[in-house]
């Protein structure tokens, strides 16, 4: 089914769309493991 039956089967009426790329919008945390690693083991003591 396409979106456009899907809006016309409900009644439906599309104001408006935003496409992303791939990977587009997503933001990746950058973290360093090591560091991860050695804050985890301070709380655990």
């Amino acid at each position: 089914k396409t979106i456009q039956q899907y809006l016309k089967e409900n009644k439906l009426r599309l104001i408006k769309a935003i496409r992303f790329g791939l990977g587009e919008g997503i933001e990746k945390k950058e973290t360093d493991f090591a560091a991860e690693v050695a804050e985890q083991m301070s709380k655990s003591m």
